[in-house]
Order: structure tokens, then C-alpha cells, then sequence
């Protein structure tokens, strides 16, 4: 109401007109605020990073998404037992299209051992992959 705007130009209107537009009023609730409710880590997830959930799954999963490798952590050479892995990757650490970061592990570097063994010989920091997203860790999000 214009009226109401005019008589007090800095106050707050809403409140009267939600309870007024939503039917609360006419519950008499007008005076009571609306119930809060706490978020569990999925939903802030898809809050913070604008992902949404269809059918229980987020939106993200099993997508292919561009990643940008960060870090490629190595095997260290064990001085008094050499392996056949020192030296060899075992994680990546990337960073996705939307900001987030995600982990490449050795089990995902490749379908069968062939293809792992060419990706561990040819992957570098800097490197544009593209992935399949196999898992959300909610509770790691931060």
C-alpha cells in the first residue's frame, strides 16, 4: 500500500503483506515466524555450488566434466625395497568447470591396465582432462 509507504518511508512492510498475501493471517499465525529448518551437507552442497537433486541423485553425478590436473602425487622410492611403482602416480588432485576440486585416483586412470599404464607415463600438472563424475563425498565439502 502506498499509503503505508509514504506514512513510513524506511520501514518494513513485508511482513504485514506476507501474512496477509499467504493466508496466515486469516489462520491467525500473522504473529508467528516461520518455522527454520537446519540444512544437512547435501543440500548445502547444492546451495553453495548451484547443483540441483532429480530423483535423489545430484545433478552432477555420472556427467563428463572438464578438469584442470592441479597436483599429481607420486610414489615415493623406498630406499630398502624398490618397487616396481616408485616414481608412478597414484592420485590426482583437480580442479573442475565449476570450481569445485576432485580427486582421480589410480583405480580410475583408465578401463583396463593398458590404459592406466599410458596415463601414468603421460600425466602432468597443468593438464585439461575430461572425466566421468563416479562419486560425491558430501560430508568432505566444506
Amino acid at each position: 500500500d502506498i499509503r503505508r509507504e509514504m506514512g513510513g518511508p524506511f520501514g518494513d512492510h513485508r511482513e504485514g503483506d506476507y501474512a496477509r498475501h499467504s493466508g496466515r493471517q486469516a489462520l491467525g499465525q500473522d504473529d508467528q515466524p516461520l518455522p527454520s529448518w537446519e540444512l544437512n551437507t547435501q543440500e548445502i552442497f547444492n546451495l553453495l555450488t548451484g547443483e540441483s537433486v532429480i530423483k535423489g541423485q545430484s545433478t552432477l553425478l555420472n556427467t563428463v566434466q572438464h578438469v584442470k590436473i592441479n597436483r599429481v602425487l607420486r610414489r615415493e622410492a623406498r630406499e630398502g625395497n624398490p618397487g616396481p611403482d616408485d616414481g608412478m602416480p597414484y592420485k590426482c588432485v583437480c580442479r573442475l568447470e565449476s570450481g569445485l576440486t576432485g580427486i582421480l585416483d589410480q583405480d580410475a586412470f583408465g578401463d583396463v591396465e593398458m590404459d592406466r599404464d599410458k596415463f601414468k607415463a603421460e600425466v602432468q600438472e597443468g593438464q585439461v582432462l575430461s572425466c566421468l563424475v563416479v562419486e560425491i563425498k558430501y560430508a568432505e565439502f566444506s
